[in-house]
């Protein structure tokens, strides 16, 4: 090698050195071109290893995808609860406007309430005196009277109002606050009413309880019930007056009417029919206001909705209170015998205890039925 250059040489040298160790080294982790099993092996590594390599990209993405999923379940979540949080916000600001409103409306029926019962109160005083002295007498003879039709009146009432006393007491709170709300509008009416009863005509009216304790219905008590119905105030009633009912009732305490109070009554159409106004005699059984505690008997006059074809049926009501306990007070009932449904949206007849000032008004909720006995 003498025509060599001596680095060429010397490189020749190394490069014999290195090819056996590469030999060797590619022996030991190559397949040699004819170890086709070796080959197949090394093929399906490769193809494990593109497996697992497309396996970790997909479980990547999954794992991506579902931390995306849990970020917008989230957020949506997150947005629901505001908006559900701003929803309730709204609905007790509308809860509390509402329940203020009511307790306004409830706090000016209260007072006019109020007013109308010392009105009632104040009536008292110049009412009748005899009939409070013979109130036992009176009411002994009117239960006597009207033994036979008590009754009746009685058997009515067992079969139309005391099976479904449950389902009347249930609702006491509707109509309460129904008469909350008539009291409120017609207040003014109903004071009007009862400052007219201070001038009553005390013979007319002496008359009248008298008919009514004996039975008797006749042209003079038509008389007399035209001249003390001119107490209703014509301006302002509630409802139709022409479709309207005014009437004088006695009414007997429990002591002698077992379990409710009874009430007789002579009542007549307010306005008349051919010149003449239509009168009849009931009774009614457990009435709105009955009888003031500690007396034998009470006299009131009562209005109602309805001319006296109408009279006949159940009603619910309860009695108002005069006010701090110094007088007789206002009864509203309102007629059922259609059902109770929707029947506190109607006009209550109204009654006013004129006799016993002294006592309490049995304020309680309560069924009653009303009979019309006879008719003139």
């Amino acid at each position: 090698m003498k025509f060599l250059p001596t680095h060429f040489v010397k490189r020749f040298k190394y490069l014999l050195v290195a090819l056996p160790l590469l030999f060797a080294l590619n022996n030991a982790y190559a397949c040699r071109w004819y170890d086709v099993g070796c080959k197949a092996r090394e093929a399906a590594a490769a193809i494990e290893r593109a497996a697992n390599e497309a396996r970790a990209r997909a479980e990547a993405a999954a794992a991506a995808t579902r931390a995306a999923a849990e970020r917008a379940a989230a957020a949506a979540k997150a947005e629901a609860e505001k908006q559900a949080a701003a929803a309730r916000a709204e609905a007790e600001r509308q809860a509390a406007a509402v329940k203020a409103e009511a307790e306004k409306q409830a706090a000016a029926a209260k007072s006019a309430a109020e007013a109308a019962a010392r009105a009632a109160a104040s009536t008292g005083n110049s009412v009748i005196t005899d009939i409070a002295r013979e109130g036992t007498q009176i009411a002994a003879k009117t239960k006597k009277t009207y033994e036979t039709a008590s009754k009746t009146t009685t058997n009515f009432y067992n079969q139309n109002v005391g099976p479904y006393l449950a389902a009347i007491f249930s609702k006491d709170g509707i109509f309460r606050l129904a008469g909350q709300l008539f009291l409120g509008q017609h207040g003014a009416w109903i004071r009007e009413f009862q400052s007219n009863l201070k001038n009553v005509d005390k013979a007319a009216l002496n008359r009248v309880v008298g008919a009514i304790t004996d039975g008797r219905i006749d042209e003079q008590t038509r008389a007399d019930m035209v001249a003390l119905s001119r107490m209703i105030p014509r301006s302002g009633v509630p409802g139709n007056v022409t479709n309207s009912s005014f009437g004088v009732q006695v009414c007997a305490s429990a002591a002698f009417v077992l379990g409710a109070s009874e009430c007789y009554i002579m009542m007549i159409d307010v306005v008349p029919t051919n010149g003449k106004n239509n009168m009849a005699l009931a009774m009614s059984l457990g009435g709105s206001l009955g009888v003031s505690a500690g007396a034998s008997v009470s006299t009131g006059f009562f209005w109602a909705p309805g001319n006296i074809s109408e009279s006949t049926g159940a009603s619910v009501g309860f009695g108002v209170e005069g006010g701090a306990g110094a007088g007789g007070g206002l009864g509203l009932s309102w007629g059922v015998s259609k059902g109770m449904e929707g029947a506190d949206k109607a006009i209550p007849g109204i009654a006013i205890d004129v006799l016993v000032p002294a006592a309490k008004v049995d304020a309680s909720f309560k069924g009653g039925w009303t009979q019309v006995l006879t008719r003139l």
